[in-house]
């Protein structure tokens, strides 16, 4: 009886099970019907050739409320789909008709879409369970299904997926951030310092691989002493896979990696950052050197130059150091860093030296010129001082125009850059006030000393013309009455000859005692005045002698100067005249006006003498003369007529051959109708 009563139990429990699920799945049904039900769990793509069982399983699918996107038999036709429909879950039946069975399509679904794959299988092959395990599939569905067991693989497979799903992602992100970050990043080893990993922002800095990085110790990249410094917090020095070192400013944070403890260092590189502070304290020192060579009280300009020359060689750290000052395409050494030998030779330098092209001095420099020129590597520097770079930066006036410059030689292993011209730029400045007030206190007592003389030179002439006309009547009056006689002649002779020299001396004396008036400026064009000149030259005695080769572009002709033409005309005629001097019998005068540049015009006078052994500037000395029987004024007038048009006039020992160039600079005065770009080139 008792027996009976427990079967009974269980067979009524049975029945209210199935009962109580097949209610459930009509209220579902019905709910479903009625739109009141939310949206389905998942959507489930069936694979599976046998129909029967297709439409059982879509059927328990629905009571478990999986939507059931489409029923396929085929392998190639379940990748199809799959591609159209994207459904969360794909049950695949592992064998299927045609070639192509559920191993093979499940691989290739989950290759191409990463959808989750649940096997469904009647029986366990073991081959065919070994392939199954290569494609990664998300659970096993032993025929027949029982709803429970399809639910719960469902279930657990759509989480799992969900959550590989969210770690990939989480891991992509934070892969590209250690990866991608514009900062490198290293993962040491806390005990042993070893680089476990690196991002590629570090591999690509440093020019490591990834294999190359990972048998490397944080030594290899910050080699030093091991004397208890954190190295990884501050600035440090790192060295590269070349062995170029660079500035770092390390932070680290501490952090497990594979189960160690580990450290990640953040590696910043402010290599530029200290290049710029070095570079500024550099130029800080730099003008404070200026300052205190600048307020030392009685100092000279030669030791002002020292000082420049000294303290330049120490911030810099060089060989030697050269202040210059441009004569013509000559430079003259003001002062250097290193005291030569006692029998080493004087240096000579040349503007093809220190610039790499031809300048002399005056010449104007654009703004196509550059700040600086360039870094020269001659063998001059090479075989004279050791040095296989040698770095030039020019020395110029207010108006741009090239006076001096300043030339570091280096060691064979250094190397010149921006920053070390922008200091020696500072110097260069310096000096450039310094020639310059030089040359102005320099003018000034000669200014004072022409005024001094002119005024003297006037008063002796006036003095002496009198009685020198005195003497010139008589001795014109013994000339008429002794005529030819032979005892007397040759007295005669001279004396009229001398007496003529101090003609000529009085009226040189007189304009150089004479201001030039600016009442008698006119345009004149420059065309003009050179061929009255060389008009006035065919008639001197000196036009058998010598020749004059005149040279002028066409582009200069119509150049017009404010000017008085009368002393200019004069200034060029006493520049031939004391080239033709200067030169052997029959030697060529060159005689060349050059294209206007920057609102000023050149002309040059070139001969073929034997130049000066002086300084070239004293030939424009009252007085100063090299030739036996000169007066020593033709040049001072030249000078002085020159300057009283805002002009200057300097002159240098010929480069290329023997003889003296003399050069004269006046500033141009435009018409109205003056070609514009001449303009611009005095703007500029």
């Amino acid at each position: 009886m008792v027996m009976d009563t427990y079967f009974l139990i269980q067979y009524l429990n049975r029945f209210f099970l199935v009962f109580l699920t097949w209610y459930e799945y009509l209220e579902m049904r019905e709910m479903d019907r009625s739109g009141k039900k939310s949206e389905k769990l998942a959507r489930i793509l069936v694979v599976e050739d046998e129909g029967i069982v297709a439409l059982s399983l879509k059927d328990k699918l629905e009571v478990l409320d999986y939507e059931v996107l489409d029923i396929v038999t085929t392998g190639e036709e379940a990748i199809v789909r799959a591609g159209q429909a994207s459904p969360d879950m794909v049950l695949m039946d592992i064998k299927l008709r045609g070639e192509m069975d559920g191993v093979t399509a499940a691989e290739e679904i989950r290759k191409r879409y990463s959808i989750p794959v649940i096997y469904l299988t009647a029986y366990g092959n073991q081959v065919i369970m070994e392939r199954a395990k290569v494609t990664e599939p998300y659970g096993y569905i032993l025929k027949p299904i029982h709803e429970r067991e399809l639910h719960i693989a469902i279930e657990m497979a759509l989480y799992r997926h969900r959550a590989e799903t969210k770690l990939k992602e989480s891991e992509e992100k934070y892969r590209l951030l250690f990866d991608k970050g514009p900062v490198p990043l290293f993962v040491l080893d806390a005990a042993s310092r070893k680089i476990l990993a690196a991002n590629e922002t570090a591999l690509l800095h440093y020019g490591y691989t990834e294999e190359e990085i990972s048998g490397l110790s944080f030594d290899d990249i910050c080699p030093g002493e091991d004397d208890g410094s954190d190295r990884y917090q501050g600035r440090w020095v790192h060295r590269k896979s070349g062995g170029e070192s660079m500035f770092i400013e390390a932070t680290s944070h501490n952090l497990k990696f594979l189960d160690r403890d580990a450290v990640l260092l953040h590696a910043r590189d402010v290599s530029e950052r200290v290049k710029a502070e070095q570079m500024l304290k550099q130029r800080q020192e730099a003008l404070q050197a200026v300052y205190r060579i600048a307020t030392t009280p009685g100092e000279t300009f030669g030791r002002h130059c020292g000082h420049v020359a000294m303290t330049l060689s120490d911030l810099l750290g060089v060989i030697r150091v050269f202040v210059l000052r441009l004569q013509g395409s000559e430079a003259q050494v003001l002062a250097e860093s290193a005291q030569s030998n006692e029998h080493e030779e004087q240096v000579v330098f040349s503007s093809q030296e220190l610039f790499g092209r031809e300048l002399h001095e005056g010449s104007r420099l654009t703004n196509s010129d550059g700040p600086f020129f360039g870094i020269p590597r001659t063998e001059f520097f090479s075989a004279r001082f050791l040095a296989s770079s040698a770095m030039t930066v020019p020395v110029v006036d207010v108006d741009s125009c090239l006076v001096g410059a300043i030339t570091v030689i280096g060691a064979p292993d250094r190397e010149f850059g921006a920053e070390d011209m922008l200091v020696a730029e500072i110097f260069a400045r310096y000096v450039a006030n310094e020639i310059e007030r030089e040359k102005l206190s320099a003018s000034l007592a000669a200014a004072q000393k022409m005024e001094v003389i002119g005024k003297l030179s006037g008063g002796v002439a006036h003095e002496v013309r009198n009685p020198l006309n005195a003497i010139m009547a008589i001795s014109d009056a013994l000339a008429a009455d002794l005529g030819e006689d032979p005892e007397y002649k040759e007295f005669l002779y001279h004396m009229k000859l001398q007496v003529e020299r101090l003609s000529v001396l009085m009226n040189d004396m007189l304009d150089l005692g004479k201001p030039v008036e600016r009442m008698h400026f006119r345009r004149e064009r420059i065309s003009d005045i050179c061929s009255s000149v060389l008009d006035l030259w065919q008639h001197s005695p000196m036009n058998r002698t010598s020749t004059v080769e005149f040279s002028m572009s066409d582009d200069t002709r119509d150049v017009e100067l404010f000017c008085d033409s009368e002393r200019l005309q004069q200034v060029f005629l006493n520049l031939l005249e004391n080239a033709v001097q200067h030169s052997p019998e029959g030697a060529g005068i060159g005689f060349q006006v050059f294209l206007p540049e920057g609102g000023i015009i050149r002309m040059q006078v070139r001969d073929s003498g034997s130049g000066i052994q002086d300084e070239p500037e004293r030939i424009f000395e009252p007085f100063y003369s090299t030739r036996r029987g000169g007066t020593g004024l033709g040049l001072s007038i030249v000078k002085h007529f020159i300057e009283s048009h805002n002009g200057s006039v300097s002159a240098w020992n010929n480069d290329d051959g023997p003889g003296l160039t003399v050069e004269v600079r006046l500033p141009l005065e435009y018409p109205v109708e003056y070609p514009e770009e001449y303009k611009d080139k005095e703007r500029g």
